[in-house]
Parts: structure tokens; C-alpha cells; sequence
């Protein structure tokens, strides 16, 4: 366990275990809603702040430090803004991104109203996550009691073997 954690510390570490969890089923899921609605919130409140496309790209950036491939994708779409394509394409083209955001983001662009579209679908992406949570646990909650039971059963085993041994040697 801690050598997991001081190799999720590298970036090389970080951006390994991501691919992997983002190929996972359940786990890769789970991650697209996350940094859906991560990028969707923050992206309507930096814009509805007034700041601009460029900088907006910059500081959700940093939103995504901690993983790696959503930092890179954001950094290739920022330098095709930067050279003048529609900031929908530029997500498109990276492949991380859902055809709900990219679509969402086209709109968002056409009608000059980016940041109160991404408000709107923030909400959606944060219940789907929550959804999707309670799905995943209500799964997991076979898995635990079964590992509970066994390991109650494990300890009763290990108390009451010894005793029937001892009981059995007795003449």
C-alpha cells in the first residue's frame, strides 16, 4: 500500500494507473462522470466570472493536476483554441470527452452562451456520478458480507479447533 501511494505520487505512476482505471469497466465509468462534471462546473464558472477561453483552459488545467490524461487533452485542445478552432472540435479530436459535452459545448459556442449551457449540464453529470455510485456500492455490499462471513467463520475456526483437539485427546 504505500508503495502504491509513493508510486501514485509520480506523474509517470499517476498517468499509468489512470490509463488503466479509465479502461476498467466499472472504474473508467466512474472517472469519465467525475471529470465530466468536474469539467463541466468548472468551466461555466470561470467563464460566467468573465474570464477568457484561454485562461479558462489554463486553470482547468490545473482543476485536472492530479490526473494526467485529462491535463494533456485539455492542453492539446487549448493550443487548437489558441489556433483558432472551435473549442467542440478540439474536445472532440482528443477522445476523452463525451459526445454529450462536445455536443453541449457546440451549442454552447453557437449561441454565444458557453458558460450557461455548462451550468445547466453540471446538475445532470453530478447526479449520473451519484447514480452511478450507489449502483457500485449496492454491488460491492454482496462481496463485503461474503468477506465478513468468512472471516467471522475464520476466527471461530481458529478458537474452537484447538479446543474439540484438546477435548478429543482427553481419555
Amino acid at each position: 500500500a504505500v508503495a502504491f501511494r509513493q508510486y501514485m505520487k509520480t506523474e509517470p505512476g499517476r498517468r499509468r494507473v489512470g490509463g488503466v482505471g479509465l479502461a476498467t469497466p466499472l472504474v473508467g465509468d466512474l472517472m469519465v462522470q467525475s471529470a465530466m462534471y468536474r469539467f463541466s462546473s468548472n468551466i461555466a464558472l470561470l467563464l460566467k466570472s468573465g474570464i477568457p477561453m484561454m485562461e479558462t483552459l489554463t486553470a482547468l488545467k490545473g482543476v485536472f493536476h492530479s490526473s494526467p490524461i485529462y491535463r494533456d487533452a485539455l492542453a492539446a485542445a487549448q493550443g487548437r483554441v489558441a489556433a483558432g478552432r472551435p473549442l467542440a472540435a478540439a474536445l472532440e479530436e482528443t477522445g476523452l470527452f463525451t459526445t454529450m459535452i462536445t455536443n453541449m459545448v457546440r451549442i454552447g459556442e453557437e449561441s454565444g452562451q458557453l458558460s450557461a449551457v455548462m451550468e445547466q449540464i453540471a446538475p445532470y453529470y453530478k447526479e449520473q456520478m451519484e447514480s452511478f455510485l450507489a449502483k457500485l456500492t449496492k454491488m460491492m455490499e454482496p462481496i463485503i458480507i461474503m468477506g465478513m462471513g468468512s472471516t467471522v467463520a475464520g476466527l471461530m475456526l481458529a478458537i474452537y479447533l484447538p479446543m474439540f483437539e484438546m477435548a478429543g485427546k482427553v481419555h
